[in-house]
């Protein structure tokens, strides 16, 4: 969404570096931080999870030294564990859908608050805490827009973690998820499992009978 983000472009060259994968920095940084030999984690995931993914991590991981092993659980459980008894206290993973969700500013800079109840990420800062009085005093959506881009550009430069991909380590990409539907089926959309919302969207979709003619149908 142009003009609200922070665009990777932007991103001065020693930001880009820090996201860069470099080994040997890596293992540099582990030697500073006490751990010339690396040491053992795990990561909880969520059955349904990209579990290809984190093997591929975990090979990354072994390069430097660090043996994380591989802990699944079922959905639900992963849900209780992580989100409503916050037990974990290593790294977390589950997918949640596809990278880059349209969420409605106010709510994108809720999503690392101090004491929000679904992000999974153990965070607090009072940085990140300052940008939703600044969005909800906005006289306007340039104003607006300024606030939402500054609270992404912290994000990137303190290495806040999002809440769907492992907590306080590492970002990863999300694979697309894919709809299929007729092509006579004219503006349909993705319809939540709600009932409530049903006839919303239901509303707004409609089959085009000219074209399913055509089609043969």
């Amino acid at each position: 969404m142009k003009g609200w983000g922070f665009p990777y472009e932007e991103w001065p060259q020693a930001l880009k570096d820090e996201y860069a994968y470099n080994p040997v920095t890596a293992k540099q940084l582990l030697t500073e931080a006490g751990y010339p030999h690396g040491f053992k984690t795990h990561v909880v995931a969520a059955a349904d999870g990209d579990l290809d993914l984190l093997q591929v991590v975990k090979s990354y991981f072994a390069d430097i030294g660090i043996d994380m092993e591989i802990r699944t659980m079922d959905p639900a459980d992963w849900v209780t564990f992580v989100e409503i008894e916050r037990k974990h206290d290593q790294l977390i993973y589950r997918r949640y859908g596809p990278l880059g969700h349209n969420k409605p500013p106010l709510r994108v800079v809720t999503q690392f608050q101090t004491g929000i109840r679904r992000t999974s990420v153990w965070f607090s800062d009072p940085v990140f805490d300052s940008f939703y009085p600044r969005a909800a005093a906005a006289a306007n959506e340039d104003q607006l827009k300024q606030v939402i881009r500054d609270a992404n550009e912290h994000v990137a430069e303190a290495a806040i973690m999002p809440y769907h991909c492992f907590s306080r380590f590492n970002i990863l990409s999300i694979s697309h998820g894919l709809k299929v539907m007729q092509l006579r089926v004219i503006r349909f959309g993705w319809v939540p499992a709600v009932p409530s919302m049903l006839s919303f969207y239901g509303a707004r979709f409609w089959v085009d009978q000219r074209l399913k003619r055509s089609m043969g149908h």
